[in-house]
């Protein structure tokens, strides 16, 4: 008994007259059916905490021209370069930078990435900030507090930079609290 030819499949040589022609062959194999596979599990970053979705990158690794939009890079380099306020306000360059990033993380994961860093900064710069408060009786927390300040002005400007590059940028010491 011969298979009936799928219409749909009129290609070249495919007539049961032509030379060529196969008629489809039924497999009847005895083996078990394949073992269901595993659930898929993604990977996971260098923290051990499963990505979510979300492509991993190296700290100062740039992406390629045309890959992230020119609104995307000045909203990353503004996350970092909000900081500068705090000179001025007190704190309110901190709460904008929470701000902006809440508001956009969702819309790109190169913004939500340098939100996090600079968030994580600056809760670093304020931990470090009490330390040298409490040790200003020592008369050391003076120098502390003058060596923050510049580190804090330095650094925010150098990953403002990278940010409007493209680049990712991670600070030299920060406590990852958001992660």
């Amino acid at each position: 008994m011969t298979e009936p030819i799928n219409p749909i499949d009129r290609g070249k040589g495919s007539e049961p007259g032509n030379q060529g022609y196969e008629p489809p062959q039924q497999q009847q194999s005895h083996e078990p059916p394949p073992q269901q596979q595993q659930s898929y599990q993604p990977p996971q970053n260098q923290t051990g905490f499963q990505s979510q979705g979300m492509q991993q990158f190296n700290p100062g690794q740039q992406l390629q021209p045309g890959m992230l939009s020119p609104d995307e890079k000045t909203m990353a380099m503004l996350l970092h370069i909000l900081v500068l306020a705090n000179f001025i306000t007190g704190f309110l360059g901190t709460v904008g930078t929470l701000v902006l990033w809440l508001i956009k993380k969702d819309e790109s994961q190169f913004i939500d990435y340098h939100g996090k860093e600079a968030l994580n900064f600056q809760i670093t710069i304020f931990i470090a900030a009490i330390i040298s408060f409490v040790l200003i009786f020592v008369l050391i927390g003076f120098f502390l507090l003058l060596a923050l300040l510049i580190t804090n002005i330095v650094l925010s400007i150098m990953a403002g930079i990278a940010a409007n590059n493209g680049e990712y940028y991670q600070y030299p010491f920060s406590i990852r609290i958001i992660k």
